[in-house]
């Protein structure tokens, strides 16, 4: 039986290895790529640690899908499918900020994670991000970018922040990229990856290989031409069909033995590219990595995933942290069962028991939720003179209420305010029989009358009372008062 972690470690100190060796001629990077050496190191004795100590797998890197929006409209796009990315301005998914990605990262570097894949979307659609999430200097950051919006203020980007590498979008020559990409994106890549190499920067590519495009990704003449303009990593993303129709583009176990035999050719004549392929190298360790098992994929509202393809989730990581969702139970049974790190001959094996996968999710539950109840007055509702200050206080709390219950619901957070009237906490407090009269209930609110209205609004199923504020004033709020 394989030994994942040893597999996985062994396999990132090949791949940086070879990283380090390709970059000897450049100081700079050879400098950071022999930090990195061993920063990774030091990261694969941690995950270790929390493996012995916590009973935690941690995988060494992560999928993070951090831009919800994209420049392009690509044919089959898996984002624009599973609801990750539209046109910039439609999205209507929430995402999360710089700063929250940035905490993110830094507990994931604490645990011993080296990677975070930058997806989206078009993550360099989001630089407000990308300048937070840099600064977390012992992580690696490819970004899965299509390279059109690479210039020169990126170029500066990259130039600063070494451990942010563009990984370009590719589909084959001219006519195939444009084809799926857009008529001149082949142009604007060409470009972008002649200005990365004129900065002598590391950059790779990104190619999903389907049916039609096999033999031209994968030839010698094409590589030669990736290596001229200076790409150092190649990635082949075999084609899921997560759209309708194109399912004779993806891979029969033929093309899938056949890009297993291609690669090795590749890897022994360009010992100067890291070529990886995805997910066919998962074949060799032990079965699919997803849903935490080596990987894990974090969606643009925090939501663990256990991977793009698979847009199924019972946890959130702005809420339970890293550390949390790798304790999902959705991750746990997919393991459980062998859906992931099962018998695997290639493809995507989430994606081809997909029903499957959703059923275990809905029967599993999305067990993690949260209530938020609000203290806000009946004074936002009326008044007395010289109250203003009071009075707005409380209607602010009462419009921070419904704001937060729509910013907060994909997080099955709710958040409801409660606005009390007179409630009689002090036993100072000489209470008449008007007093009572005063009220249509017939008495002055007591603690109780609140604490018991807190427990209902937490209550797990009442789920469907969102954004409101529940005023508990005995009837007062409606009942017509005349002068004497």
């Amino acid at each position: 039986m394989i030994d994942l972690q040893d597999y996985m470690s062994g396999s990132i100190r090949n791949i940086m290895t070879k990283a380090y060796k390709n970059v000897l001629r450049n100081p700079r990077e050879a400098r950071f790529a022999f930090k990195m050496q061993q920063t990774f190191q030091k990261s694969e004795k941690q995950r270790r640690r929390l493996k012995e100590t916590e009973d935690i797998d941690v995988p060494p890197f992560l999928i993070s899908s951090i831009s919800t929006s994209c420049n392009l409209s690509c044919a089959g796009c898996y984002a624009r499918k599973n609801g990750i990315a539209d046109d910039p301005g439609k999205s209507t998914r929430p995402t999360l900020s710089g700063e929250q990605w940035r905490k993110i990262f830094e507990e994931a570097s604490s645990m011993g994670i080296n990677f975070s894949l930058l997806a989206g979307g078009e993550p360099m659609m989001r630089r407000d991000i990308l300048e937070q999430v840099a600064e977390v200097k012992d992580m690696i950051f490819p970004i899965f970018t299509n390279g059109t919006l690479i210039g020169p203020a990126y170029i500066q980007f990259l130039k600063q922040h070494l451990n942010m590498i563009p990984v370009i979008s590719l589909e084959g020559y001219a006519n195939v990229t444009d084809e799926r990409r857009g008529k001149g994106v082949y142009q604007r890549v060409m470009h972008a990856m002649e200005e990365l190499h004129a900065e002598d920067l590391f950059f790779g590519t990104s190619i999903t290989v389907t049916m039609e495009n096999l033999h031209q990704v994968t030839s010698d003449d094409f590589i030669e031409q990736l290596r001229s303009l200076g790409c150092k990593l190649i990635i082949y993303v075999e084609y899921v069909p997560t759209e309708p129709g194109t399912e004779h583009l993806a891979f029969t176990e033929k093309e899938i033995a056949e890009m297993e035999a291609v690669q090795d050719h590749q890897r022994e004549r360009f010992d100067d590219v890291i070529v990886i392929s995805f997910p066919g190298d998962e074949k060799h360790m032990g079965g699919c990595l997803a849903a935490g098992r080596g990987f894990f994929h974090i969606g643009p509202d925090g939501a663990a995933e256990p991977c793009p393809f698979s847009p199924y989730s019972d946890s959130n990581v702005v809420s339970l942290g890293v550390r949390g969702a790798l304790k999902s139970p959705l991750f746990r049974k997919l393991r459980d069962i062998r859906l992931v790190g099962g018998d695997h001959d290639g493809g995507c094996a989430l994606f081809e028991h997909r029903d499957e996968v959703e059923a275990i999710s809905r029967a599993n539950g999305n067990t993690a939720y949260g209530r938020i109840v609000n203290l806000c007055s009946s004074r936002y509702l009326m008044s007395e003179a010289g109250t203003e200050a009071y009075s707005a206080s409380k209607g602010g709390i009462y419009s921070l209420t419904h704001a937060l219950a729509i910013s907060l619901a994909p997080y099955r957070v709710t958040v409801n305010a409660i606005a009390p009237g007179w409630i009689h906490v002090s036993e100072a407090e000489e209470l008449r029989p008007a007093d009572h009269a005063f009220h249509p209930s017939g008495r002055v609110g007591e603690p109780d009358d609140i604490a018991r209205a807190c427990l209902f609004l937490c209550d797990e199923k009442n789920d469907f009372i969102n954004g409101q504020t529940l005023t508990i004033d005995g009837g007062v709020t409606r009942k017509m008062i005349y002068p004497e």
